[in-house]
This record gives structure tokens, C-alpha cells and sequence, in this order.
């Protein structure tokens, strides 16, 4: 696939909202927690976003990082002088662990998103024929909106939980053009690479988000099959972290498995095409589409798909027993 010419991105730039001024709103939310150290995304033009190692983004997420490898440092050292090693001890080294390793991933995901907003713009302006994805900004706004607020009430309830317990305690088949065809299944092609490009940009992050959402859903089942005599406000807490942890990863599971069940809407279109359409093309759009379906992946290991959900569930439930059956031995 050609690269645009400078002059014919110039232009297009102004004409074309981009997926590039969509995703700005969020990723700047995500500098206010030292997530995204990158300059230049509220510039509309993508040409002008830079990673740049002395800067002061990078400086804000390396004090973030400094404090988080503190806190992860203070807590071992702890664990490591107890004189009983505990699973609360494990949980809190997790906790601090994947947040240190989540900002380095973006901090590495900042480094790559120019290029890849560049090669993704490109697929926009090539697709701009089939028409811009409608309300795309607004909707990554609202959601970004939606999890953040959720987020701060279960901080904040967690905060008042802690303090509560420390104070009581302590239409196909027309085309008959067989060029029209090859043209169609080369811009699917196009979306597919795009898709190739992020998955692995995002990969090692989708893993991490899976295997701490999954750590943490186990954590809090555990706890709850405990006896506990809580007071009113940490039982609030624990349920409604609990039922935010829950549909958090549902969410990002849907959301993601959605890449893999939009590649494969082209199927039965292309199936249902009549005998005296069908052609050498048509087949090879069939092959790509059923060989390589589109899908993130969590670094190769697993790809994204509404089938994972249940594979998670019941992995839960194995782990969970295990869990149990662990606290029964100690």
C-alpha cells in the first residue's frame, strides 16, 4: 500500500475528521494519571505528535513511576520481614506491580503511536468512501467519561471503607465487475494490516489488563467466601468493586471481541452472491476472511473472541477452587 504524499495529507487533514482527533479526548485523560507521555495530541494534524524523552510529560511519568516502584519497593520489603507471609501481602505486590508495568507499556505504546496513527490515518483516508465511523468521538468520550467516573466512586469507597475499619477496629450481488471485487478485498486487506499494527502495539497491554482483571476477580470471590464481619460501608465497597470489576471486564471483552465479529460480517454476504457473479476474487475474499480472521491478541497467547468470555468463566471457577482448596491447607 502506497504512503500519501505530504501535499495530499496537507489537504486531506483539514477535510477529514481523523481517528487521530477521536482518540485525543482520552488519551488525555490518560497523561493526567502519567499514562501516555506523548506531545501533541490536541494538534488535529498527527504530523505533529512527538515522543521526546526530555520533556515534561516524561518527567511527570517518571516521578509517577519513581513513586510506584517506592510504594512496590516498601511493601517487599515488609512482606519479606513478617514473620507470616499472608495472601493479602501477594495481592497488594500484585496490585503494584501490574501499575508499574502498565505505565511502562504505555510509556512504549507512546513511543510507536505516532507511526501507527500515521498508518492508520491513511487507512481513514482510503476508506473515506465508505464513510467516517458516526459519533466515533463522542462515544470514546462518553466511555472514557463512564469508566473514570466508576473508577473515582470505587477509590472513594475504598477510602471510606479503609477508614471506616480503622475507626471501628482500629447487497453484493449486483457487482458483476470483477476489478470491483479485487478493489474491495484489497481495502479489507488494508483494515486487516491496520489491525495487524495495533494488536501488535497493544498486545503486551491487553495481556497485562486480562491477566490483572482475571487476578483480581479470583481476589475478591475469595474474599467473599470467607466469614468477614465488615461493617455497613466496606460491604458497600466490596460489592460494588466487585459488580465495577466484573462489568469492567466484561466491557473490555465485548468491546475487543468486537474486531473479530465485524471481520467476519462480509461472510454470508459474500456466500449469499449468486453463481453468476461469483468469481476468482470473491474466493479469495472468502479465504482471507475464514484463514485469518481479524482479532487482538494478548501478545499471540490468546485472541480476543466472544467464545474467551466463557473460556474465562470457567477458568474462574478452576482457580477458584484451587484458591480454596489452598486456604484449606494453610
Amino acid at each position: 500500500m502506497g504512503k500519501l504524499s505530504l501535499s495530499r495529507t496537507k489537504r486531506n487533514v483539514s477535510e477529514v475528521s481523523t481517528t487521530h482527533e477521536c482518540f485525543a479526548a482520552s488519551l488525555m485523560i490518560g497523561q493526567c494519571f502519567a499514562m501516555f507521555p506523548l506531545k501533541g495530541l490536541l494538534k488535529s494534524d498527527f504530523r505533529l505528535l512527538r515522543f521526546r524523552w526530555f520533556s515534561w510529560n516524561i518527567i511527570y511519568t517518571a516521578a509517577y513511576l519513581t513513586g510506584v516502584l517506592f510504594l512496590l519497593s516498601f511493601h517487599t520489603n515488609n512482606v519479606i520481614r513478617a514473620s507470616r507471609l499472608r495472601f493479602e501481602h501477594f495481592v497488594t505486590f500484585v496490585f503494584y506491580a501490574s501499575t508499574l508495568t502498565a505505565t511502562l507499556l504505555f510509556c512504549r505504546l507512546a513511543q510507536y503511536w505516532p507511526q501507527l496513527m500515521q498508518k492508520w490515518t491513511e487507512i481513514d483516508f482510503r476508506m473515506r468512501s465508505y464513510g467516517f465511523c458516526k459519533n466515533l468521538s463522542l462515544h470514546l468520550k462518553v466511555v472514557s467519561a463512564v469508566v473514570l467516573l466508576a473508577a473515582l466512586l470505587e477509590h472513594s469507597l475504598y477510602l471510606a471503607s479503609a477508614i471506616t475499619n480503622i475507626t471501628n477496629e482500629k447487497g453484493w450481488d449486483k457487482v458483476k465487475d470483477v476489478h470491483c471485487w479485487k478493489e474491495l478485498r484489497s481495502d479489507y486487506n488494508a483494515v486487516a494490516g491496520l489491525c495487524s499494527n495495533v494488536d501488535n502495539a497493544m498486545s503486551g497491554i491487553i495481556l497485562l489488563s486480562f491477566a490483572n482483571n482475571l487476578f483480581f476477580i479470583l481476589v475478591q470471590l475469595f474474599y467473599s467466601l470467607k466469614s468477614r464481619n465488615d461493617n455497613a460501608v466496606s460491604r458497600v465497597y466490596f460489592l460494588y468493586s466487585f459488580a465495577f470489576l466484573l462489568l469492567r471486564t466484561i466491557s473490555v471483552s465485548l468491546y475487543a471481541a468486537n474486531v473479530n465479529e465485524t471481520s467476519k460480517e462480509p461472510t454470508p454476504l459474500l456466500l449469499s452472491v449468486s453463481p453468476e457473479v461469483y468469481n476468482i476474487e470473491i474466493e479469495r475474499f472468502l479465504y482471507k476472511i475464514q484463514a485469518s480472521p481479524c482479532a487482538l491478541t494478548g501478545k499471540g497467547f490468546f485472541s480476543i473472541t466472544k467464545s474467551l468470555v466463557l473460556s474465562v468463566a470457567g477458568a474462574i471457577v478452576t482457580y477458584e477452587l484451587v484458591l480454596i482448596q489452598f486456604e484449606s491447607a494453610a
